[in-house]
């Protein structure tokens, strides 16, 4: 489930600007259509994780909204205008934004010791993003001087299959496949029914109560304001590899897996991190590794410098967007455990992720496409966002909510 998952985001995400960038639609337009992403994860996941917290099993839900949405993105392979995209890709959106949270609350559900085994099961998400990446620069021609000196037949063959019109666009046809298989195997995992015999009708209700605890409201809020940069990495980074990088199209996605190769690395790491260095500690390295990052990008070259620094992606997910969830996991009790995951993706893949699209496609436009001043706001921004959460977050607090979460209670 997860490496299918993430596949279809790997196919498409991280090079979708630069098929609008080809169509000539501008980075402020590019902006509005990653921002689809964000709106639809401010409407959809409440609706989805009280759904599958209370009415549908979880298994059936992923299956449909994958089928679905393999019709949705072959759609948006054949649109080639600002707004035909726009629609059809916030249509999209609002079908998938709530499935990766909703596969966490399943994996969660079924894994005896979540915050030993999510981790390395989570890698295999990234392993499938890394998968669509290479098989897409496959497609456009990576590797047909390997394919040509080991069978000039085949490479032929290759050829005369892809024709002379592959471009970046057919991603989405990629991701249209992969969407199709996954809905079907959805089918076949664990059954996870709903709470109907839930205390609380109302799960994403209880979620916005844990706001009232520091460490939670410290997280989320931090997440927020990580959020707004986000559009840097996603909208910036795949044109920046190829017109400031001269990076050919073939390789930017190969290239941009870099990151995911590192999370594979990191996620298997997450649990001896919480264990030795505490939940505080871990989260800040993971914020830690986004201005560094993006300070990297700021210089520019050279340019081994700057395409090696894409791997701080993976210490920067792993450590601090996978770290929050198990934390939401350790806080949220019961059947709200899905929707407290909903709150994340509610803040940081909507409101803020919708604002930092605009904000990076504002900033693109005003700045006329200077990377070096460009990636120096998020530099400024997530430098800030550390400092932040290592004043609010308090470990000892944690283990205090931990120790008081595992004693028993008095029996009547």
């Amino acid at each position: 489930m997860m490496f299918l998952q993430y596949a279809i985001f790997g196919a498409w995400m991280p090079i979708l600007a630069l098929h609008l960038n080809r169509l000539g639609i501008s980075g402020l337009q590019i902006g509005y259509i990653y921002g689809t992403l964000a709106l639809a994860s401010i409407i959809s996941p409440f609706i989805a994780g009280q759904i599958a917290d209370r009415y549908f099993a979880t298994q059936r839900f992923l299956a449909a909204s994958h089928l679905l949405g393999s019709v949705l993105l072959y759609v948006i392979a054949t649109r080639t205008t600002f707004l035909g995209i726009y629609v059809t890709m916030f249509l999209y959106a609002l079908i998938y934004v709530p499935t990766p949270a909703l596969g966490n609350a399943l994996a969660f559900h079924h894994l005896p010791d979540a915050q030993k085994n999510f981790g390395p099961i989570r890698a295999w998400g990234t392993a499938g993003w890394v998968f669509a990446g290479w098989l897409f620069g496959a497609w456009l021609g990576l590797l047909d001087p390997v394919l040509r000196a080991l069978s000039p037949a085949a490479a032929h063959a290759l050829a005369s299959w892809r024709g002379p019109e592959a471009n970046v666009g057919q991603s989405l046809v990629l991701a249209s496949s992969i969407s199709a298989l996954l809905g079907l195997y959805c089918l076949t995992l664990p059954h996870t029914p709903p709470r109907r015999a839930a205390r609380n009708p109302w799960a994403f209700l209880a979620a916005l109560s844990l706001l009232r605890q520091r460490n939670f409201g410290v997280l989320v809020g931090v997440s927020f304001f990580m959020a707004t940069q986000t559009g840097f990495h996603y909208q910036l980074t795949p044109i920046f590899f190829r017109e400031a990088l001269s990076i050919p199209a073939a390789w930017v996605a190969p290239l941009l897996t870099i990151g995911q190769i590192g999370e594979v690395a990191m996620l298997a790491l997450l649990p001896l991190a919480i264990k030795r260095l505490g939940m505080r500690t871990t989260i800040a390295l993971g914020i830690a590794a986004w201005p560094l990052r993006y300070l990297i990008f700021a210089l520019g070259k050279p340019t081994a410098l700057a395409v090696a620094a894409q791997s701080l992606h993976g210490l920067a997910f792993a450590f601090f967007v996978v770290a929050s969830q198990l934390y939401a996991n350790e806080v949220a009790q019961g059947d709200i455990r899905a929707s407290a995951q909903n709150l994340l993706v509610f803040v940081y893949g909507g409101v803020g992720a919708f604002l930092g699209n605009l904000f990076a496609g504002w900033s693109d436009v005003l700045l006329h496409r200077d990377f070096h001043t460009l990636f120096l706001l998020p530099v400024a921004i997530t430098t800030a966002c550390c400092l932040a959460f290592l004043l609010g977050f308090s470990e000892r607090t944690r283990i205090a909510h931990l120790s008081a979460a595992s004693e028993p209670t008095p029996s009547s």
